[in-house]
C-alpha cells in the first residue's frame, strides 16, 4: 500500500472554545487513504461535546494531559520504542496562547514542524519550519518579520464549519423568529428567538459588531470604532459584554469621545449556535488589534 502522511495535531484546546469547534472537523477529516493523522491532546481529560468527538472520531488520539515534562511528551510523540509512529508533520495550535507547551515542538519530534491556527503570528524563534496563513494575515510587507517560512492558503486561514442545521438567515427573513425574551433557545428544529438585535434599529442602519470579549478592548481600535461611528451617522455598533462593569465602561468611554450610547447595542453571551444565528444579522464585523 502507498506511504500515508503521518501529520500530528498538538492542543491544549479540545473543549468548548472557539480553538476546538475550528478544530474538531478539521483533525478527523483527513482522507484516511493518504493522511494518517493523529489528535494529541494535553488540555484537561474532562467530557464535553468537542472533546468526546474529538476522542471519538480521530483516527489515532493520545492524551498526554498527565504529561508535565515537554521532553517526554515530545519523546512519546516521536515514538521510539513506544509502538507509536512518528509524524512526518507536527502541527502546533497553540503556541504562545493560553497553556501552550513551546518546549515539545521545540525538541523537535517531527522532521517539519508547523505552527497553525491559534497564534496567527510569527512564533519569533527557529522552533517552527512553516506557518499557515492567508494573504489576508500576511501581506508583502509583512513576510520579512516572520521567523517561519510562510505557506499561504488562497482561501481564508481559519478551518470554519458550520453546522449543517443552522441556517442563519432563515432566523432574520422570517420576523416571526424573533422572539421577546432576552435569551436565545433553541427548539428542536432551529434556533426560534432573538431578541434586542434587529428589533432596536431601523433596516438602513449598518449593524457593526464587535463580537470579542471586552477584555481584548484597547484604547487604539475603541478610538478607530468610535471614529468609524463619528464618519458613518448611519452605523449602529454591536458589542459583546461579559460583565456589568464591563457595560458601564465601555458607555462611559463612548460618552467621553462624543457619541452617543443610544448607538451600541450591547450582546450577552449565548450558546454557541444562538451565537452564528445571531452573527448572521451582522453587517461588517470588527476585530481589535490585540488579537
Amino acid at each position: 500500500p502507498p506511504r500515508l502522511l503521518r501529520i500530528a495535531y498538538l492542543s491544549y484546546d479540545w473543549r468548548d472554545h472557539p480553538m476546538g469547534r475550528l478544530t474538531a472537523r478539521l483533525v478527523t477529516s483527513h482522507n484516511t487513504s493518504r493522511v494518517a493523522a493523529k489528535s494529541l491532546s494535553y488540555g484537561p481529560d474532562e467530557p464535553n461535546p468537542v472533546y468526546d468527538f474529538v476522542k471519538q472520531f480521530s483516527p489515532e488520539f493520545r492524551d498526554f494531559s498527565r504529561e508535565d515534562s515537554d521532553s517526554k511528551f515530545a519523546r512519546a510523540i516521536y515514538g521510539r520504542g513506544s509502538g507509536h509512529e512518528a509524524p512526518h508533520i507536527l502541527v502546533d495550535l497553540v503556541v504562545h496562547t493560553f497553556n501552550g507547551r513551546i518546549g515539545v515542538p521545540g525538541s523537535r519530534p517531527a522532521p517539519l514542524v508547523l505552527n497553525y491556527l491559534g497564534y496567527p503570528g510569527s512564533s519569533g524563534c527557529k522552533t517552527f519550519d512553516y506557518i499557515v496563513l492567508d494573504s489576508n494575515l500576511a501581506g508583502p510587507m509583512l513576510v520579512p518579520s516572520f521567523s517561519e517560512r510562510l505557506l499561504l492558503l488562497s482561501g481564508p486561514y481559519q478551518s470554519n464549519f458550520l453546522p449543517l442545521h443552522i441556517w442563519p438567515r432563515q432566523a432574520y427573513s422570517n420576523p416571526s423568529l424573533v422572539g421577546s425574551s432576552s435569551q436565545a433557545s433553541l427548539s428542536e428544529n432551529l434556533i426560534i428567538n432573538i431578541t434586542n438585535f434587529r428589533r432596536r434599529l431601523h433596516p438602513r442602519h449598518i449593524r457593526v459588531c464587535a463580537v470579542n470579549s471586552n477584555k481584548k478592548f484597547e484604547q487604539v481600535s475603541f478610538t478607530a470604532w468610535m471614529n468609524f461611528l463619528r464618519r458613518v451617522p448611519r452605523a449602529v455598533l454591536y458589542v459583546l459584554i461579559d460583565d456589568r462593569d464591563g457595560a458601564k465602561k465601555l458607555i462611559s468611554h463612548t460618552l467621553y469621545t462624543g457619541i452617543s450610547p443610544q448607538r451600541l447595542v450591547l450582546f450577552s453571551k449565548l450558546d454557541w449556535e444562538s451565537h452564528l444565528v445571531r452573527l448572521s444579522g451582522c453587517d461588517l464585523a470588527l476585530d481589535t488589534f490585540v488579537y
